[in-house]
């Protein structure tokens, strides 16, 4: 009689995974609070750091509006500021032009995460071995 051990193997697989799937998800939280950090920053480089007209003080409403938040094992940024999608577009094709003197384009999102990647993927790197660990 010939017997194996692919149920064995395959229950191990299956739990290794759910372990991974966890793991990943945990560690998305954890990326989710440093690439908002990393965006407000973005945007105190980018666009607070710019003159402002004479008599018109700022709000702070875009930085204050800018959210990362973790959907399954992904991070999405979102700013909920009203004028946000219009602001990210200025100056860039298909946005409005820039009128005012000092004012430059932002891409404040994607320049957060260029400067998150090396970081992020050393933590979901890490959050896998350590799935694959337990």
């Amino acid at each position: 009689m010939i017997t194996s051990n692919a149920g064995d193997v395959a229950r191990r697989m299956a739990m290794r995974a759910r372990r991974v799937g966890s793991a990943l998800e945990s560690t998305a939280a954890r990326i989710a609070v440093r690439l908002e950090e990393a965006s407000r920053a973005a945007l105190d480089a980018e666009v607070y750091s710019g003159p402002m007209p004479p008599g018109r003080p700022r709000s702070g409403r875009l930085r204050n509006s800018e959210r990362a938040r973790r959907v399954g094992r992904d991070v999405v940024l979102r700013n909920e500021a009203p004028y946000a999608a219009a602001r990210y577009a200025l100056g860039k094709p298909g946005g409005r032009a820039i009128r005012s003197p000092g004012i430059r384009p932002a891409n404040w999102q994607e320049n957060a995460v260029k400067r998150q990647r090396r970081h992020v993927l050393e933590e979901r790197h890490r959050a896998v071995l350590d799935g694959l660990r337990r």
